[in-house]
């Protein structure tokens, strides 16, 4: 897909954590009574100048306050205060003050409601192990920005792959703390990119048997460019041909609203539900309402009440619906009405519309039509004169 995309610019993986910047971590005050009830060693990291040494430190301990958070708010602590601080705290070490103080706490919220947490803690700590591979320039204040080059980096794919296991899994052990996203590019490219890694993670990386797979495609053109649409399930098509240990066969089923996906598709691949809108069910359009959709011009599709009531936008619907209800009247128009009407006409970019609208103006005011016909006649004559002159030379 790399011809897809005209990148003038670096493009950047961003990891941002703003699920950690929740009211307790903004609230600068609430994060200090909470490190003054636990006894939290800290070097206030986040109100100081930020140094890319600093980023681990602080994403632990912002995930420390996030995890606390969780604890009942007028628990005194009094035991897990007692624990803490019994940690030494190294200020060339701070990491591992921290990583213990999450291990404490975590413990305490496990006790507290029957559960082994153990699990979220070692996925942490995988996490901050995966994010310590990253060059230390590429931490910023609250979010880690790692360039993309042509080559694959094996670092960044580990950690991808990681996140992507929590995030795909029946259970985010990392609480979904992560919000991975592209810059530069538009919530439709982003939706792009999006729906291909998904489709890729998917095939390559879930086992399971190899003969057929079903897959299931819930409005995946949504904030796509039209373009991106069009070439869509052309591209998705190409991916799954590329898989060389894909599987046999493929069913795709597809909710869309776009007419350019069912363009690509036989009318007998298209389910076409109507919703009552008494009852608010949906009843299945039989197969002989439904006009051949395959290779079927964009503007056919749209007209049709498969997708609207109108091919324009309302407001400019209204608008011509008052220009032709003034012109189809006996009553004579005004000069401010006819002034109106000139200008909307001027500014309809549908020829055939727009020429049949001037027809029935002309009509309607043969004193305009007149003026119309001697600047027509003028640029005859100017076009008649300028022909005479070449001959004449």
């Amino acid at each position: 897909m790399k011809h897809l995309f005209n990148l003038k610019e670096k493009v950047y993986l961003k990891l941002s954590f703003e699920k950690l910047s929740s009211s307790l971590n903004t609230d600068i005050n609430l994060k200090k009574s909470y490190r003054d009830r636990v006894r939290i060693k800290s070097k206030d990291m986040i109100q100081n100048q930020f140094h890319s040494k600093n980023f681990i430190p602080w994403l632990i301990e912002e995930y420390i306050y996030f995890n606390l958070d969780a604890l009942q708010k007028d628990n005194d602590f009094n035991d897990l205060k007692n624990t803490i601080e019994k940690i030494q705290f190294n200020e060339k070490e701070p990491k591992c003050y921290f990583l213990k103080v999450l291990k404490i706490i975590l413990n305490d919220i496990g006790d507290e409601r029957n559960l082994d947490l153990s699990i979220y803690y070692d996925t942490f700590v995988k996490f901050i192990e995966l994010l310590e591979k990253i060059p230390k320039n590429r931490y910023y204040e609250k979010q880690v920005l790692i360039p993309i080059g042509i080559k694959e980096q094996p670092t960044l794919r580990n950690l991808l792959k990681f996140i992507d296991g929590q995030n795909l899994g029946e259970e985010n052990f990392l609480n979904s703390i992560v919000l991975v996203e592209i810059e530069p590019m538009s919530a439709g490219e982003e939706a792009f990119i999006n729906l291909f890694a998904s489709l890729n993670f998917g095939i390559r990386e879930i086992p399971g048997r190899k003969d057929t797979a079903l897959i299931l495609l819930d409005e995946p053109d949504n904030f796509m460019h039209p373009e991106w649409s069009r070439l869509m399930l052309s591209e998705i098509i190409n991916l799954l041909n590329q898989f060389r240990q894909g599987y046999k066969n493929y069913q795709i089923i597809i909710t869309t609203h776009s007419p350019f996906i069912c363009s690509d598709l036989p009318k007998e691949c298209v389910i076409r539900l109507n919703k009552c809108a008494e009852s608010g069910n949906c009843m299945v359009t039989p197969i002989s309402e439904i006009n051949q959709t395959f290779a079927s011009n964009i503007y056919d599709l749209f007209s049709s009440s498969f997708f609207m009531s109108a091919t324009i936008g309302e407001y400019a619907k209204t608008k011509i619906e008052a220009v032709i209800n003034s012109l189809t009247q006996n009553e004579i128009l005004k000069e401010e009405d006819k002034k109106h009407i000139q200008d909307v006409i001027s500014v309809i970019g549908e020829p055939l519309l727009r020429n049949k609208l001037i027809e029935m103006y002309n009509n309607k005011d043969p004193e305009y039509k007149k003026k119309v016909l001697e600047k027509r006649l003028k640029e005859i004559q100017s076009q008649l004169a300028g022909l005479n002159a070449d001959d004449t030379n």
